[in-house]
Parts: C-alpha cells; structure tokens; sequence
C-alpha cells in the first residue's frame, strides 16, 4: 500500500504519467512485502505458540526489565547480524526512480539523517551496524513512550 500511495504521488506530482509508475511500483515492491508478510506471519505464529497471553493481547502485569533484556539483547544480535547481508543495490523506489529516468528530478524537502544507512562518507560495517543501532534505540524510545501514554491513559480511564 505505501508503494502505491508513492507512485500515487509521483504520478500526481506529473514526473511520471500515474498507470506507468504504479506498475513499476507495484511490480518491484510486492514480491518485497511478500517475503516481509511471510516473515510476520512466522514471528507471530511463533509468539502464538510460545507467549499466547502475548499475542492475544490479554490483560496482564507490565513486563519488566528481566522479561525484556533477553528480547532486546536478540534484536540487536540480529539487527547486527543483518547489516553484514545489506544489499548496497538502490532500494525499490530508487530501482523505479533510475528505471523511469525521474531520479535527477527528485528533491528532498529536508534532508536525511543518516542518508544510505551510514555516518557521513563512511560506509563501513561499523558505520551501518551504528546507524542501526540509532534506528533501533529511535524506534524502541518511541514504543517506550507510547506504552507509557496507554499505561498511564488506562489508569486515568479505570479511575
């Protein structure tokens, strides 16, 4: 669905006629959110099978940092792990951006933080394993603070 509502924007915009760049979007991104379904499905089917309370969402004591550390310490581990196997290739929409010559037509409107996943000219294994590293504190800070907000609006709605 992003991939569509990209080229919907790109087409939009004018750079590119919309039925031609939705196809190429389509066409490069959904054998991609296949494979990311496909591997949802196996972690969720996983976590059925061993925290059922988990992931059926029933009522139960926050976790604590014991229960966590372990979950944590094996997404950096494979977080660390994956940056070794990352493609340097562009990624989809940059593949349709080249394959439809809007690429050099393309602005941003702010820039990138850690532009191509690397700390400044550097693209060392290091340098992607910190910007993953960022990324994940970034994404686990923000889930910190919004079960925070829906722990403290659950004790506000319980009175």
């Amino acid at each position: 669905m992003s991939a569509a509502a990209a080229a919907l924007e790109i087409g939009l915009s004018g750079v590119v006629p919309l039925p031609t760049v939705l196809t190429a979007m389509i066409s490069v991104h959904f054998p991609i959110g296949l494979v990311e379904g496909l591997a949802t499905a196996s972690v969720v089917g996983a976590l059925e099978q061993l925290r059922p309370d988990l992931a059926r969402g029933l009522n139960r004591p926050p976790v604590s940092f014991r229960e966590w550390a372990p979950v944590a310490v094996g997404i950096v581990s494979l977080a660390l792990l994956a940056v070794g196997f990352a493609s340097s290739h562009p990624d989809g929409l940059e593949h349709v951006a080249r394959l439809l010559g809007f690429e050099s037509r393309a602005v941003a409107a702010l820039p990138a933080p850690l532009p191509d996943y690397a700390l400044g000219d550097h693209r060392s294994y290091l340098s992607r394993a910190a910007v993953a590293l960022i990324g994940l504190g970034v994404i686990g800070g923000g889930l910190f603070m919004v079960s925070r907000l829906l722990r403290r609006h659950r004790e506000i709605a319980r009175g």
